[in-house]
């Protein structure tokens, strides 16, 4: 293992840390009061897309492991989309239920940019390929966790259909933070699955 194949897990396994601890502290304060809760909200949901950075910065490692200009170009793109996604949580110009759809598009559309390097690495070295030196099987299982969950955080389901029925186990908050969950550890599964294959079987020319 290089000292970049360290960073990259290292990398990845604090973006999760710092997602769960954020979670983590905004289920400690909710109770506290209105404001209270929906300032940590914010940052619950901002640990979300910071772990979905930590997820897109290793899966392009995998996919793109002899290709650094192709990692660059899009680390660069997923950084720039995380930006504008934890500024648009953060922003109180763009809370309240009226910005709910428009927050939820916000983070989906950062997750579905994960598909370019996908696809790109699909046109480069061929689906069979990819889903043997990318982990793409667990990446695909790991978008459809978050898309559900995105789903479920904009329809506030199952409680906006059953009212009450559901206000201390089963919400729609904690279904979606059960599908980040799900997601992680595909993510991982599918990082750890690409790094033995490409540590077996392909050799970079240059670093």
């Amino acid at each position: 293992m290089t000292g970049t194949d360290f960073f990259i897990f290292a990398f990845f396994l604090l973006t999760g840390v710092v997602c769960m601890g954020l979670s983590a502290t905004y289920h400690t304060l909710m109770n506290h009061s209105c404001e209270v809760e929906q300032f940590w909200l914010r940052f619950d949901l901002v640990g979300i897309v910071i772990l979905t950075l930590g997820d897109f910065v290793s899966g392009i490692y995998m996919v793109f492991w002899c290709e650094p200009l192709q990692r660059k170009i899009y680390w660069s793109m997923i950084g720039v989309l995380g930006s504008i996604t934890i500024f648009i949580m953060l922003n109180p110009k763009f809370q309240g239920k009226q910005f709910r759809v428009f927050r939820a598009l916000a983070f989906v559309g950062t997750g579905l940019s994960g598909f370019a390097p996908l696809i790109h690495g699909i046109a480069m070295f061929s689906w069979s390929q990819m889903m043997k030196q990318s982990g793409l099987p667990y990446y695909l299982a790991e978008a459809g966790c978050l898309l559900l969950g995105a789903l479920i955080y904009v329809t506030k389901f199952p409680e906006s259909r059953y009212p009450g029925k559901f206000d201390i186990y089963g919400s729609s908050h904690q279904l979606f933070h059960i599908l980040v969950v799900f997601a992680t550890v595909s993510q991982l599964v599918g990082i750890l699955t690409a790094f033995d294959y490409n540590v077996a079987n392909r050799t970079c020319s240059s670093p």
